[in-house]
């Protein structure tokens, strides 16, 4: 937790493949006093573009 103490105070939008992962990493985030929301169905569902950096 410390290393997204810089995030804190922003929103994050928390995704993987399904949603199952990320499902859990949202849950102990909000837990943790971070405002975090889950992309449910995961990229899997995105219908925009992917951009691979």
């Amino acid at each position: 937790m410390k290393d997204l103490e810089n995030y804190r105070n922003k929103t994050i939008i928390v995704y993987c493949r399904s949603g199952n992962f990320s499902e859990s990493a949202t849950k102990i985030l909000n837990e943790n006093g971070f405002k975090a929301f889950n992309m449910i169905g995961g990229i899997n569902v995105w219908e925009g573009e992917v951009v691979h950096n």
